[in-house]
């Protein structure tokens, strides 16, 4: 009983996690689109933008929390697909500095 308690604390701690890391994203699309809009409306495209975004991730991480329960393949292939961008991210960036040195 204690261990279900441990693993589902734990499943909510990393989708809390990966929520609060992606919220900076949220952040700066909401940012753009009410900078693009009359000063007037400004606040209601912000609070509509911002709860819009709420609303989908946790939809999004619940349906992807449901669907790695079924499939535990699915995380494998979602670290494989991380692991590939981040190396990717890494290898770019430190191309661009040693052209920048250059």
């Amino acid at each position: 009983m204690e261990v279900m308690l441990i693993d589902k604390l734990v499943s909510l701690l990393q989708v809390i996690f990966i929520d609060l890391v992606l919220a900076g994203d949220n952040a700066i699309v909401v940012g753009m689109a009410a900078a693009a809009v009359p000063a007037d409306q400004r606040k209601r495209v912000i609070v509509w933008g911002a709860a819009a975004a709420v609303l989908l991730l946790a939809f999004i991480a619940s349906v992807i929390a449901r669907l790695i329960h079924r499939h535990r393949w699915l995380a494998w292939v979602g670290l494989a697909i991380i692991s590939y961008v981040a190396i990717d991210v890494i290898v770019r960036g430190s191309l661009q500095v040693a052209v920048a040195i250059e």
